[in-house]
């Protein structure tokens, strides 16, 4: 008999069998519990050795004793025409099938619980595809962009998406969602792959997609997954690497490590440089250094504040979520003032402040302390680049220096999508606005599930005047983000501009929490819904803040003047020509007060009052291409109220030839252009094609 047939005789190949599938049991199930559990990295590692060790024992058993009647011989020892191996191998059959069918049911569960499940149901997303088709990617409309001829580039794309913990602890979530972050920042700096960027893979947190549904949203080939879990001082990184359009696993890596900032940054780069090589990306000699000295701080508590506080950032605009931003970052750098990326954070939240929130010299010299700061620690952080970016741009307008340290980053920091955007913002205002959009575009490559660049590319192609892609884009909004603030702001825009349906306009207008109260004004006066009694309400305590200063006298005469009672208006419109004129002693050329200056002289029919003031509102407009032409349609409604019609047609005629601007539908339901509807200049500039 040979050696083979002796093993099979004395079930030595089912022990091992069985064997295997029940160590394998046995490690899935403690591993769900030893992370439940809280216990210690060691008492894993010590399960696996055990396991390792206990399989040759069980062989050597199985191959020197044999199960009896009379109890365990020696086989040495037992009659062969007595043996009952037999039996024995047919009782271990049924074991390792029921084994089997306990691991294939425990295998189900982890898929299901992980969001791995093949088989979600079709239309759970159904403009999924369409958000992507309609993308700067090239691919046709529901065409499978998987099998797009155009997509050359495919290949080498990638989604992270978010990482998985089953712990409920808050920091272990701030920490697995940080360390997915940082990876993210990691891939970024990788040219030759496309990286899809946070906000759009977050919506895939315990998704039950398929990765195929997902790499076709995202438009990818390739999707990491990954799961941490702590313990004590150690953790575990597990990463696989799948092939989104054949469930084939392209690599993947577990890593048990202390738990330290020098090896939390190592894992990274390590995942990095495995991801470029699994995808054949090209890793530049810069690119390979910038990734091997991603290592931000020795500090690891400093590093889990700063991963707080950026996490917080990105969640929005709110004060309150920003002021936490804030803290965190401060904790950070009072553990590690060498922090050179946690200065480049404090200096963007102090702008986002700055911008968003209320104008402030305090919060400008605070973000110019921060950058110089972190530039003293590390000069070529790309996240200063950034922080800087903003500060010339937010704090100063100062268009050309944000460009001259943003600009560079397209080259060492390729797939980051907010300095595509930001690029985009800076060149619409400087009025080159075929590179804003192309910027735009390569953000949303990048963001595709992004409702805020759908909506700003809407919004640039409308002031384009080139209404069908706004249209488009604002469907995309709409699927991406039906109830977002963002839709409803474009939708309004769109309503009012392109379809000339105000009513329409202050509809989606009032779905929003910070709505621009001069736009729904203005929407009702267009249709003349003079409601004295609720704009009186509205403009007794109001004081419009931001880039115009509407007061609450402006606004009430003016809504009386427009209602056709020129004798109760001038009141009001005397008392805020009164508190404008002494604004204006302390800053003569201050744009912000002579635009709302020249609705008041214009409203109480002052034309040679308002011809001095809306002239030097013209002289002090600042050259932002943006919305330059805004502004001069609404002090062409000056000249227009005082009868200066005249000056107000030079002006539209004007902003009618430039590339941006207003379009017709809404000059017309502009209210404060009423009075130049008889005038034949007027039909006929209204009449004539867009010629650009």
């Amino acid at each position: 008999m040979s050696f083979f047939q002796e093993l099979k005789r004395r079930n030595v190949i089912r022990v091992g069998i069985a064997y295997a599938v029940t160590s394998w049991l046995v490690v899935q199930i403690s591993d769900v519990v030893i992370d439940n559990i809280g216990a210690p990295g060691w008492l894993f590692k010590g399960i696996l050795l055990l396991l390792g060790i206990g399989f040759p024992v069980v062989m050597i058993f199985a191959w020197a004793f044999e199960l009896t009647p009379e109890g365990i011989k020696k086989e040495k020892d037992v009659d062969r025409t007595q043996s009952i191996t037999p039996t024995t191998g047919r009782k271990l059959d049924f074991t390792i099938i029921a084994l089997l069918v306990m691991a294939l049911g425990y295998f189900i569960w982890e898929s299901r619980f992980t969001g791995r499940e093949k088989g979600s149901e079709k239309g759970s997303e159904p403009f999924s595809e369409v958000a992507i088709e309609s993308t700067a990617a090239g691919t046709e409309k529901g065409s499978d962009p998987f099998s797009d001829p155009f997509s050359a580039d495919l290949e080498k794309s990638i989604a992270v998406l978010p990482f998985t913990t089953r712990s409920e602890v808050e920091n272990d979530k701030f920490f697995s969602d940080g360390m997915h972050d940082d990876l993210l920042t990691q891939l970024s700096k990788i040219g030759d792959l496309k990286v899809i960027s946070r906000t759009s893979v977050m919506e895939y947190r315990d998704t039950t997609k398929n990765l195929r549904q997902i790499g076709t949203e995202l438009g990818v080939a390739a999707i990491l997954e990954g799961a941490i879990q702590r313990s004590g001082n150690q953790v575990r990184i597990n990463v696989q690497l799948i092939d989104a359009r054949t469930d084939r696993h392209l690599w993947a890596e577990n890593y048990d490590r202390e738990l330290t900032t020098e090896n939390l940054f190592a894992i990274q780069t390590e995942i990095a440089k495995a991801i470029a090589s699994a995808l054949e990306a090209t890793l530049s000699p810069a690119e390979q250094q910038r990734i091997e000295q991603s290592k931000l701080t020795e500090n690891l508590e400093a590093l889990q504040a700063y991963q707080r506080g950026r996490l917080m950032a990105h969640e929005g605009l709110d004060e309150e979520i920003l002021s936490r931003a804030e803290k965190e970052t401060a904790l950070a750098l009072e553990l590690d003032p060498n922090f050179a990326a946690a200065w480049a954070l404090q200096a963007k939240i102090q702008m986002e402040f700055h911008w968003q929130v209320q104008n402030s010299d305090k919060r400008l010299a605070a973000a110019r302390q921060a950058i110089e700061k972190g530039r003293a620690i590390n000069p070529d952080l790309p996240e200063l680049d950034i922080a800087e970016g903003y500060y010339h741009y937010w704090g100063f307008r100062d268009y050309a220096s944000a460009i001259r340290v943003l600009e560079p980053l397209l080259v060492s920091y390729p797939n980051n999508a907010e300095v595509h955007e930001v690029l985009a913002y800076i060149y619409r205002r400087q009025g080159r606005f075929d590179e804003a959009l192309q910027q735009l575009h390569s953000a949303f490559e990048l963001e595709p599930r992004s409702v805020n660049l759908a909506v700003e590319l809407s919004n640039t192609y409308q002031l384009l005047r080139e209404f069908e892609k706004a249209r488009e884009f604002l469907n995309i909004a709409e699927a991406l983000g039906p109830t977002s603030q963002s839709f409803y702001r474009q939708a309004g825009q769109v309503q009012y501009v392109i379809d000339g349906d105000p009513a329409a306009a202050v509809r989606s207008w009032e779905h929003v929490k910070t709505a621009n109260l001069w736009e729904i004004w203005r929407a009702n006066a267009a249709m003349g819904n003079f409601d004295l009694a609720q704009d009186f309400e509205v403009f007794r305590d109001a004081w419009w803040g931001g880039e115009i200063q509407f007061s609450p006298e402006l606004m009430r005469g003016l809504t009386l003047r427009l209602s056709g009672d020129l004798a109760a208006a001038v009141p009001d419109l005397e008392k805020a020509i009164t508190h404008y004129r002494e604004k204006l002693v302390e800053s003569p050329n201050d744009f912000h007060l002579l635009k709302p200056l020249c609705w008041a002289e214009g409203a109480r029919n002052a034309p040679e009052q308002a011809a001095q003031v809306c002239g030097l509102a013209l002289k002090n407009l600042r050259d932002d291409q943006f919305d330059r032409n805004v502004h001069r349609q609404d002090i062409a409604g000056g000249f227009a109220m005082a009868g200066l019609n005249a000056e107000a047609l030079d002006l539209i005629e004007s902003v009618l030839s430039e590339r941006a601007g207003p379009s017709r539908v809404e000059l017309q339901l502009d209210p404060l252009l009423r009075s130049l509807h008889e005038e034949p200049r007027w039909q006929k500039l209204m009449a004539e094609p867009v010629t650009h």
